[in-house]
């Protein structure tokens, strides 16, 4: 069990596996993974901060101040406002390219998304963070890289209907079970969505499928499958990657 980074003032621990390193640009045989866990709701944050005590509310007000707030600052960065807190800002942000000086937007090509930018108060936590390494995460069966191919990116987000591969291993999907299959989880409400698409690629290390038109919204992959490489299990296995994906 090692430490990452070891600030003076250790108030915050985020624990972390380690996962094989398929990103060509970066050295290192491993890259870490925080340990995921269930996200949290703006009802679980109001609750913790009134039972921690100073919030000067009780967990309705405070769960309707924020909810309020959230809103408000959405409604404000559709009218090209950026929003700045303490912790963060965010900026509105147009995509792709323009023919002319007199082009209008494409909605497909000119996409609106919105840039976060860390501030002081991120800063200032992280500098109170370890990083504890909880050793290899199980060398038998994850997914490692999830790539957005319709845009090349691997920052979490991903395009309806657009092109996806996966990277990992043991990740094929065989069986005759009818659960077997690749499914979206929305964090939100759990509702899962299977890709019924057929697979471009599906072999041990890599899936290439085509996103399901999907409401915006995080979601996480499951893999269920009953192989293993040599004879099928008796039942199905999940494979979840719980890194955060976005559907905008």
């Amino acid at each position: 069990m090692s430490n990452l980074q070891k600030p003076q003032n250790v108030l915050h621990t985020i624990k972390a596996k380690l996962y094989p390193n398929y990103l060509k640009e970066a050295s290192g045989k491993y890259i870490a993974r925080a340990k995921a866990e269930m996200p949290l709701s703006v009802e679980d944050v109001c609750a913790s901060a009134t039972s921690r005590g100073g919030s000067g509310m009780n967990c309705n007000t405070m769960i309707a101040a924020v909810k309020a707030y959230f809103s408000e600052a959405a409604y404000m960065l559709a009218d090209g406002f950026a929003v700045k807190n303490d912790y963060y800002s965010i900026h509105p942000k147009i995509g792709g390219t323009f023919e002319s000086e007199r082009g209008s937007p494409d909605a497909k090509r000119n996409k609106i998304n919105f840039r976060f930018r860390r501030l002081k108060g991120f800063k200032d936590i992280i500098e109170m963070t370890t990083v504890q390494i909880e050793g290899l995460a199980s060398p038998d069966v994850h997914i490692g890289e999830v790539l957005d191919i319709t845009t090349g990116l691997k920052d979490g987000t991903l395009s309806p209907g657009g092109m996806v591969m996966l990277r990992g291993r043991r990740i094929k999907i065989v069986g005759s079970n009818p659960a077997c299959g690749l499914y979206l989880v929305n964090t939100a409400d759990g509702k899962k969505t299977r890709v019924t698409t057929n697979f471009a690629t599906n072999v041990s290390t890599k899936l290439v499928f085509q996103m399901p038109v999907l409401k915006k919204g995080v979601y996480h992959i499951e893999v269920v499958t009953q192989f293993t490489g040599h004879t099928e299990l008796k039942d199905p296995r999940i494979i979840a990657c719980l890194t955060d994906l976005k559907v905008n």
